[in-house]
């Protein structure tokens, strides 16, 4: 008898409200900002989106240009011509 009392866990102690949480208590609570915060940012997202276009269009009109290079190549050369026999 002595061996089963030394083998069972013992019951886990009500817990204390003064100490607990509520799921009400805990939900919707944040910490303040750290800092000042701008309402408006610095840079308008019409600027970086304009930059972006602008980057974006180049690099396209620069691998169409390495594209239509290596095709007028390739047909001076006779390669597609030769690649079909």
């Amino acid at each position: 008898m002595s061996r089963l009392l030394l083998s069972v866990k013992p019951i886990p102690a009500a817990a204390k409200p003064e100490y607990e949480f509520s799921i009400d208590t805990i939900t919707g609570i944040s910490a303040p900002p750290i800092g000042i915060i701008n309402n408006t940012p610095i840079n308008s997202d019409t600027k970086t989106i304009r930059l972006n276009k602008n980057i974006l269009s180049e690099r396209i009109n620069d691998l169409i240009k390495r594209t239509n290079i290596i095709a007028d190549h390739r047909i001076l050369t006779g390669y597609f011509l030769l690649s079909q026999f």
